[in-house]
């Protein structure tokens, strides 16, 4: 039964406009996870859907989100058209460390690193970054249908 099935393997350029679709016909909820984020036609895309009465929600690392002059105008749009919009990080590097390194290594915590977009059953998901220059890399991104055992995995 698996999770669902796969729609496509994307490039960058591919995703973002599988991407700007999906939210532009997204009629239920959009989930965006983002590590590092400043494109603008996907903020506009988002800001399309909370004018349609769709809601959406992104979280952003919060290390990244805290120090990019270009991510926290995108986020403050995004809020004050009714997004919800959070920060997140990882877990403990210790935790991390201490199972690899017994010796133990304390500092900071993990980032949100994901990279998926998500509304009703498709997934977009991958290695790509929702920036401008992640449009010059090289990425993989998965385009997928969830069935209902997939979609249980991301809600």
């Amino acid at each position: 039964e698996g999770l669902g099935f796969v729609d496509g393997i994307l490039s960058a350029g591919e995703c973002r406009e599988t991407v700007l679709e999906l939210i532009d016909s997204a009629a239920l909820t959009v989930h965006l996870l983002a590590y590092t984020y400043d494109l603008e036609d996907v903020t506009a895309a988002l800001v399309r859907a909370r004018r349609r009465g769709v809601p959406v929600e992104m979280l952003v690392d919060r290390k990244y989100a805290a120090t990019s002059a270009s991510t926290r105008p995108a986020l403050a749009q995004l809020a004050a058209h009714g997004a919800l919009v959070r920060s997140l990080t990882g877990r403990s590097l210790r935790e991390a460390y201490s199972r690899a390194r017994p010796s133990g290594f304390g500092g900071p915590r993990g980032a949100l690193h994901a990279k998926a977009v998500w509304s009703g059953d498709r997934l977009v998901a991958g290695s790509c970054n929702w920036t401008t220059s992640s449009q010059a890399n090289h990425e993989l991104v998965v385009a997928t249908r969830l069935n209902a055992t997939g979609l249980r995995r991301v809600e």
